[in-house]
């Protein structure tokens, strides 16, 4: 078998499939990486020395990029070859879930501590679900935008988890979820988001961008605001 043309037409499969079929695409995406991750380590000759084969993804990544763009990182296939191998030991993944979840949660090495967060991000699709009752929450001058909202900075595209927009303050809103508690990498982060917004999408008339995190904070799901203006902070608690 020729591994990297295999590879390869997997996720040249996945680009155009998430290009005509918008309404699945996580979990077409979902299933390509994890492909992907199987011919990785069968390529590499199994689990055990795939650790060791970092020369072929090595190969792979730029071979990839040449063909297909930068986006298939060294990096990228990794998490592909890990993801293969933590679905094969865990029954409890879940297609809810985003390629952008997985990459976080596989920084984890403890099965438990995984499956533990994979249950709290599809808590999280609760908010998603019911936008409405969660808009309340954060107060009555909210208006939605959008979900998973596509922007691109450089030449990579990020997905702002939710994009609103406040009456009161004329502004316009990036709310990140995050399963993790607090780090101080996720401030630089939304304040990207909220440049990128003030740049690119907010008119003249409008009010500087407004940055809002949500963390895990003793068994707690705190609202951290983070922009230069004072905003009262508020709670959410996830029953």
């Amino acid at each position: 078998m020729n591994y990297y043309n295999e590879i390869k037409n997997k996720l040249i499969d996945n680009e155009v499939y998430k290009r005509v079929k918008d309404y699945s695409k996580n979990r077409n995406e979902i299933s390509t990486y994890y492909e992907v991750g199987r011919l990785l380590i069968e390529a590499q000759g199994g689990e055990n020395r795939a650790k060791y084969g970092g020369g072929l993804i090595k190969e792979y990544s730029e071979r990839l990029t040449k063909d297909l763009g930068k986006k298939y990182s060294i990096t990228s296939l990794k998490y592909m070859r890990m993801f293969y191998i933590l679905y094969e030991k865990s029954p409890t993944l879940s297609d809810q879930l985003t390629w952008s979840h997985y990459k976080e949660i596989l920084k984890f090495n403890d099965i438990n501590e995984i499956n533990y967060y994979i249950s709290i991000i599809e808590s999280y699709n609760l908010i998603l679900e019911n936008i409405e009752n969660f808009m309340k929450e954060l107060g009555n001058a909210f208006i939605f935008i959008g979900s998973e909202y596509k922007i691109k900075l450089g030449d990579s595209y990020h997905r702002i988890d939710l994009l609103l927009f406040n009456i009161k303050y004329n502004s316009y809103v990036v709310v990140e979820l995050k399963v993790t508690e607090f780090k101080a990498e996720y401030i630089s982060q939304v304040q990207k988001y909220m440049n990128y917004i003030d740049k690119n999408v907010k008119e003249v008339s409008n009010n500087s961008t407004i940055g809002i995190l949500i963390c895990k904070k003793k068994n707690r799901f705190v609202i951290e605001y983070c922009s230069l203006d004072s905003i009262v902070v508020r709670e959410y608690e996830l029953i």
